[in-house]
């Protein structure tokens, strides 16, 4: 049976998505060689590397936009919904998290054990 969340985590899910609206995304400043890189060439392996380096930076907006990008080239990666959702997680924003993780584990159930 599949428990259903209350109304408080319904507000706890609504306030995740008004601080979101209301974070100021900065600059992405990456490293000059893999951003020219993913430009050159905007593949999947291309996107985790900079989007890695972003997360690993504490930039996790420029991160999350960089793997989100990417899935619009490759949406069935599950690997790239699932460093997404890591991306938001530790960014704070667990409420957009959940679906990307969700979307990762239907895509490819083996993507959480890649990083």
């Amino acid at each position: 049976m599949v428990k259903r969340p209350g109304a408080k985590f319904a507000v706890f899910v609504l306030a995740g998505f008004a601080a979101i609206g209301t974070t100021a995304h900065a600059a992405c400043n990456g490293p000059a060689e893999l951003v020219a890189k993913l430009k050159a060439h905007p593949t999947t392996d291309n996107a985790i590397l900079l989007g890695s380096w972003y997360a690993s930076h504490k930039q996790f907006d420029c991160a999350v936009a960089t793997f989100r990008a990417a899935i619009k080239s490759d949406p069935k990666s599950g690997q790239l919904h699932y460093l997404a959702g890591l991306a938001f997680v530790d960014g704070n924003h667990t409420a957009d998290a959940l679906p990307e993780l969700q979307a990762a584990v239907q895509l490819d159930p083996r993507s959480s054990s890649r990083t």
